[in-house]
């Protein structure tokens, strides 16, 4: 079996910080005008010149140059260049060249420029051109000629709704050797709907744009040798709309899509991203990539690598609708709340690839398949992790196939499946588990299920989520999620800990929250002091409020996580709830808190559920009992005591939550005392089981007792059945001769 080496990850991570360092250096764009866009220039090199390298003009093509340090018009020539691009395009023909001198070029005459000159040439000497629009509504080109080649520009501060940089409409043009920075727009930095493009060495820092940095609409263009990193927006850096595309030996470096595709948006047909690298990139679907063809295209996500990853739904690829052929591609460390590495939701075929260490907070710790038919061949699953079900796959979809491949060490911490968690049946051929199992996972009542939560505005302090709760990171050196992450709550605050010592910091942060709703006067910076819990020392901060909650919980004071309810005067209570709030390690956990003053009541209300509606006489019946608590206040000292029961003895009870005491009251009736204090809108349940004496519907009722409220009464019904039946034999050969056959019939 064709297996890449593990060794080969190890050789990749060297050359990768390699490159990584020199993707920070060639940030710098050199030194001529402003800290933020420097140029490159060489007294020698101020003006540009033909020699024998460059290109050969016939005698009807024309070169124009463009100067700096010019005070009047020029003439557009190398001695007297004109000194705006303007006036070089309103006096270029088709198969013209433009060269522009060394220089910054800004202003209305280098701005707003359109080009519908046919094979017409603009060079630059890269890294030495700056075009800096520096206004509002205000793009460089609009490029509606055919085959036009635009080489060794820098754009900077370009703000426009459409195509901010360059609308490109013309077919079989070419944008190389140039770098766009700072660019905002709604629809693309560069909006290219023109066929047949070439993009070749250009790079792309932190830009903005709400769908997509490079949106391609066109066909069978080519994106090259190239590089995008720091750009945000709802889709994907480059968002394909054509068909017949292809991106390779390119780097995505931290990118985010506040919905769709981190690095790579696809909704196009038949597209290709080959050798290429995606390295800590964010989304809510797809940290790196989200496929969205239509049936039957597929698209071809060959020889990249994914490291660091980060998204809602799977960490580095999603695949929806339509197909997808990933083959020999790595994905290390990428991380999401579901399909931590890839999330297949039609169909596709995985082979040739390595998983390393990628995680889940709920399923598919590497992958997770919804769809039927999808294939993994020839893989390598290794260290993969999962919260729920699914350590390195999670599989619901049917007729999947996985052959020739290997499972080492993946692991489940709430689930089943190490290797392989399948719903509906997997078919396995040569598969190799090393220290893994794979189980069929039982979807039943208590498989763990959630809905996302999502913040309803940007930032890590004071946020409000669409769950009604506020909410406050816990990890101030972590990203913050943007409001189209999802993020998963759980009533359990076990993930809250301090992240020098690892221990919770949970109950110090409950108290910090009820000190500050109940004086946010005086606790003017909850945020600063709930860091000062989760990233600092705490025990020995001198900050008088830390020092009060850690005084303040020594002393015994606790608050529950769900259900805090404090009087404030003769008619109303404080009431308080928690949750936690996480989605992957990459991103903040948070802490939420919802708070409201209520008027004061004590209520109650108790269930009795038959879990075995009719049983035969002889055999047992069972009934769960509910207690909740539906005031505003706490309810102490609760008992529920079984009040009748004719035909039914008591066996026994069961009970999860160890929190009922069972004893039998003044009457010798069975009673149960809840241990503890039962907080606001808190239900605690347990079983009770009884022995049955004869025949006939039984019901039994029970009675729920506290100090605050009067007593509650609830009842459910049991059939107790006794089998019977009568056996009759019915000859239907009444006279036979000895030696033939006799038939009888048994009703």
């Amino acid at each position: 079996m064709k297996i890449k080496s593990i060794y080969k990850i190890l050789i990749f991570s060297i050359v990768l910080l390699i490159s990584l360092s020199a993707v920070a250096a060639e940030e710098s764009m050199d030194n001529t005008t402003s800290n933020d866009d420097v140029l490159t220039s060489d007294s020698h090199d101020d003006v540009l010149t033909l020699n024998s390298n460059d290109d050969i003009l016939t005698s009807s093509e024309k070169t124009w140059y463009v100067g700096k340090n010019t005070t009047v018009g020029g003439s557009g020539t190398q001695e007297d260049p004109f000194n705006n691009i303007e006036l070089a395009l309103n006096h270029s023909s088709s198969n013209d060249t433009i060269y522009i001198n060394p220089g910054v070029y800004d202003g209305p005459h280098n701005t707003n420029l359109k080009i519908d000159i046919d094979n017409l040439t603009i060079k630059a000497k890269p890294n030495s051109v700056l075009l800096n629009a520096n206004i509002n509504n205000t793009r460089v080109f609009e490029v509606t000629g055919n085959d036009v080649s635009i080489s060794g520009l820098n754009f900077s501060n370009v703000y426009m709704e459409y195509g901010g940089v360059i609308k490109w409409d013309g077919n079989g043009g070419s944008l190389t050797d140039s770098t766009i920075k700072n660019s905002k727009s709604r629809v693309g930095s560069i909006r290219w709907e023109g066929n047949n493009a070439i993009i070749n060495n250009i790079t792309i820092l932190n830009s903005t744009s709400e769908n997509g940095i490079l949106v391609i609409s066109g066909t069978s263009s080519n994106i090259t040798n190239s590089t995008i990193r720091d750009t945000k927006g709802y889709y994907g850096a480059v968002m394909f709309g054509g068909k017949f595309n292809i991106i390779d030996n390119c780097t995505f470096i931290n990118n985010t899509a506040w919905m769709n595709g981190g690095g790579v948006y696809d909704w196009g047909a038949n597209n290709t991203v080959s050798n290429s690298l995606f390295i800590a990139n964010n989304g809510t679907r797809g940290g790196a990539i989200l496929t969205y063809e239509n049936q039957p295209n597929r698209m071809n996500i060959i020889n990249n690598t994914f490291i660091n990853n980060i998204g809602g739904q799977a960490g580095a690829i999603v695949v929806r609708r339509a197909g997808a052929n990933i083959d020999n591609c790595t994905f290390i460390n990428n991380s999401a709340g579901s399909a931590g590495a890839v999330l297949i939701l039609s169909e596709a075929n995985i082979t040739n690839s390595i998983f390393e260490n990628n995680s889940a907070s709920t399923v598919g710790g590497a992958v997770y398949i919804t769809g039927d038919g999808s294939t993994i061949d020839n893989s390598i699953f290794i260290n993969n992790t999962a919260n729920n079900d699914g350590g390195a796959i999670y599989w619901s979809g049917e007729n999947g196939t996985v052959t020739n491949t290997i499972f080492i060490n993946n692991t489940v911490n709430n689930g089943t499946g190490e290797a392989i968690g399948y719903i509906n049946n997997v078919t396995l051929n040569n598969v190799t588990l090393v220290n893994n199992n794979i189980e069929q996972v039982i979807v039943n009542e208590s498989t763990p299920t959630f809905e996302y939560v999502f913040k309803l505005t940007e930032g890590y302090s004071n946020v409000k989520l669409t769950d009604n709760y506020t909410a406050f990171c816990t990890e101030k050196t972590k990203w913050s999620s943007s409001p189209r992450t999802p993020l998963i709550p759980h009533n359990d605050l076990s993930i809250l800990k301090n992240h020098i010592t690892g221990e919770s910091v949970a109950e110090y942060l409950k108290i910090l929250i009820y000190k500050y709703l109940k004086d946010p006067d005086r606790i003017r910076n909850l945020q600063q002091k709930i860091w000062i819990f989760t990233d600092d020392n705490y025990i020995d901060s001198t900050d008088s409020i830390i020092k009060e909650v850690i005084s303040d919980y020594n002393s015994g004071f606790r608050i529950p996580n769900q259900g805090f309810s404090e009087i404030i005067n003769d008619t109303t209570v404080l009431r308080i709830d928690f949750k936690s709030y996480n989605i992957t390690k990459q991103i903040q956990n948070m802490i939420g808190f919802k708070s409201s003053i209520e008027n004061i009541t004590y209520n109650m209300s108790v269930v009795k559920n038959t879990l075995t509606p009719a049983v035969i006489l002889g055999n047992q019946t069972t009934f769960e009992i509910k207690v909740t608590n539906t005031g505003s206040y706490y309810l102490t000292n609760v008992s529920v005591i079984e009040d009748g029961y004719d035909g039914l003895i008591y066996n026994s009870f069961s009970d999860p939550s160890g929190k009922w005491i069972f004893s039998r009251n003044s009457d010798g009736k069975p009673m149960w005392t809840y241990n503890g204090t039962l907080y606001v809108g808190i239900s605690y349940s347990f079983n009770v089981t009884f022995n049955t004496t004869k025949t006939g519907n039984f019901t039994n009722f029970v009675v729920v007792t506290s100090n605050e409220t009067d007593n509650k009464t609830t009842n459910n019904t049991t059939k107790v059945y006794k089998p019977d039946m009568t056996v009759e034999k019915l000859s239907l050969n009444r006279t036979v001769y000895v030696g033939n056959q006799t038939v009888f019939t048994i009703v």
